[in-house]
């Protein structure tokens, strides 16, 4: 049968949208807004650039040597950060900068990832010099998931996954803030919020980092060691059901975390869901001596919970409360 004009121009327009589609920009699940980053770590020629699939070119730079691997699904990819030295930068984008955000990726640890420190999965600094993130993502030693957020004008806050994630097997992580609150979800499952309004505020100057967090006076070396694909952050909060359509997409895949496969933590975190014990803004010192030390003491606490704060500077710290205190040697003890 001789085609007509109108099958043959319909073949042509579908040949012509495969053409221009983006190389390997898979599109989400239908319900989902478009994103403002998409990385699916796909285009392995690109050297030492990581691409941006969204249409907004927040490309990104690698630094270390991360090592690509397969990632969820038949064709998917992969990026291996190794705790080390591997981490990505993108540089400052208003598109970033949203009063809104969700986060959300596929993740695998190892056994032994994050054995002694937190890896930060997501980092964005705010304005503040103590409490630097405006919104950070990032895996503990127990293999938990923690949404740190803080602001000069919001306080800080902070949430904790109620499970942790099983080894060597893909898990699908997001985190919501926004006016409805702080929001983890693991699995599609949400794991651990706080519905108190986020009021996000960034430090225009700084960069977006991925695998690695900084802090705006004191470097911190806080490397993220696990596989991460298919990395997406949205300009908005998603609600509960689109994020368990994302995890749905790739839910059979094999090597994909059920939420039954998720686990209790090894070792129970010390922290949980709600606010820090935090100053708000700055308060003038007491001319009360012992509470003083007291501020000092729970400043000390905080630093080493919360890694605000270099060691060098919570131990130059513990020595001044030594020097002064009565009772120095069990201020050095709390410290620790």
């Amino acid at each position: 049968m001789k085609p007509t004009k109108r099958s043959v121009f319909s073949r042509l327009f579908v040949l012509l949208c495969i053409a221009v589609s983006p190389v390997g920009a898979k599109p989400l699940p239908s319900d989902i807004p478009a994103p403002v980053l998409h990385y699916g770590f796909s285009d392995k020629a690109a050297g030492q650039v990581v691409r941006d699939s969204s249409g907004l070119q927040n490309d990104g730079t690698f630094y270390g040597r991360p090592e690509f691997v397969a990632g969820v699904g038949k064709k998917g990819r992969a990026v291996r950060l190794d705790g080390r030295d591997d981490c990505i930068r993108i540089p400052r984008s208003a598109s970033l900068e949203p009063n809104a955000i969700t986060v959300a990726a596929w993740i695998r640890i190892g056994v032994g990832a994050n054995a002694k420190e937190p890896g930060a999965i997501v980092f964005k600094r705010n304005t503040s010099y103590h409490d630097n993130e405006d919104y950070c993502l990032e895996l503990f030693p127990d293999h938990t998931l923690h949404a740190n957020f803080s602001s000069p004008r919001g306080g800080h806050r902070f949430v904790v996954s109620s499970v942790a994630l099983a080894p060597d097997l893909w898990h699908h992580a997001a985190m919501v803030l926004g006016p409805q609150g702080a929001w983890l979800y693991l699995d599609g499952v949400p794991v651990g919020g706080d519905a108190r309004p986020c009021t996000l505020d960034y430090c225009a100057g700084t960069d977006l980092l991925i695998g690695f967090r900084d802090h705006a006076a004191l470097p911190l070396s806080r490397y993220g060691e696990f596989d991460l694909a298919d990395l997406c952050i949205w300009p908005e909060a998603l609600d509960g059901g689109q994020v368990a359509s994302l995890y749905r997409e790739k839910a059979r895949c094999p090597g994909v975390a059920r939420p039954e496969c998720n686990v209790s933590p090894a070792v129970p975190s010390p922290r949980s869901a709600g606010p820090s014990r935090i100053f708000p803004a700055w308060q003038n010192p007491s001319q009360d001596g012992e509470r003083i030390l007291s501020e000092l003491r729970e400043l000390v606490l905080q630093g080493c919970r919360d890694r605000a704060a270099s060691p060098e500077y919570l131990d130059a710290l513990q020595r001044l409360i030594e020097r002064h205190s009565t009772d120095g040697h069990r201020g050095a003890d709390a410290g620790r």
